[in-house]
């Protein structure tokens, strides 16, 4: 199963300690919606 972290800090920093903690993916609030559908189609493939 693919995970994404969904976080307000989107610094270099904060996206490699969610991938170091297990995520595969790492979205920055506010989330574009395009962005979440994009994300979606790669999860749901």
């Amino acid at each position: 199963m693919r995970t994404s972290a969904l976080s307000g800090f989107g610094m270099e920093e904060d996206v490699r300690r969610s991938l170091e903690a297990g995520f595969d993916y790492h979205m920055t609030k506010p989330v574009e919606f395009h962005e979440l559908r994009s994300l979606l189609q790669k999860i749901a493939s």
